[in-house]
């Protein structure tokens, strides 16, 4: 049961399919830190692990697409370069369009 907006899913009545996606739909959540409804100290100290690990894992997903868009960002100069160094020599070399 959804403790959010009292919907029964019926998870154990449900085909594979939905199950999994139940679960991952979950998993997400919990990772993210929305809609975390502990309701004693067990459920605590879990969500709190789960949103600790969370937190970790979105600072290492967005740490590498800072990366990677870095490195596109450094090709691109590195290009741009290359073109410069080509149309200077074009010029010192004086041929036409």
């Amino acid at each position: 049961m959804d403790q959010a907006f009292a919907i029964d899913y019926s998870i154990y009545e449900a085909y594979f399919f939905k199950k999994y996606l139940y679960s991952l739909l979950y998993a997400v959540q919990v990772c993210l830190g929305s809609d975390v409804f502990p309701t004693d100290g067990v459920e605590t100290w879990f969500t709190s692990i789960g949103l600790f690990c969370g937190a970790i894992i979105n600072a290492n997903i967005f740490g590498e697409l800072a990366l990677i868009f870095s490195e596109l960002d450094k090709l691109e100069k590195e290009f741009q370069l290359k073109i410069v160094h080509m149309n200077t020599a074009m010029i010192n070399l004086e041929l036409p369009f």
